[in-house]
């Protein structure tokens, strides 16, 4: 990472470790708000405690200085320019949720907007697919 590796960890903040060497991260301007924040640090979790290191990205505009410091190793790929929510050790996840009625075009949909972003998803679908 040379030069740009300490501010790079700098803006990245240990919220979770744990004794397998697993860590869960969460980069200093993540928007807490969002409404699939408590999903993206669960999932984060999750993979931390298999002894993955997870970093949570903020969503930043590709001209910004901070862009290429997050998501520098996105450049010479389609999915640069993208905002990848989690990063579980060098590979970058898009993180889908899955909403009630059961539809395959809920499915496809989700798997479009993830493929966008990154060529790793995780589908949440904790809600299961029964009709309500």
């Amino acid at each position: 990472m040379g030069g740009r590796g300490g501010s790079f960890s700098v803006r990245f903040k240990i919220v979770k470790g744990f004794a397998n060497g697993g860590s869960y991260s969460e980069h200093v301007s993540i928007n807490k708000s969002k409404s699939d924040y408590k999903l993206l640090k669960n999932i984060g979790i999750a993979f931390a405690q298999m002894g993955e290191n997870v970093k949570a990205n903020p969503d930043l505009h590709v001209k910004s200085k901070e862009y290429d410091m997050v998501y520098g190793e996105l450049k010479g790929t389609k999915y640069y320019g993208k905002n990848p929510d989690i990063k579980v050790g060098n590979k970058f996840y898009e993180v889908e949720s899955y909403t009630r009625p059961f539809k395959k075009g809920k499915i496809r949909k989700m798997l479009n907007h993830g493929l966008a972003q990154s060529n790793n998803i995780v589908i949440d679908n904790t809600k299961g697919n029964k009709k309500q």
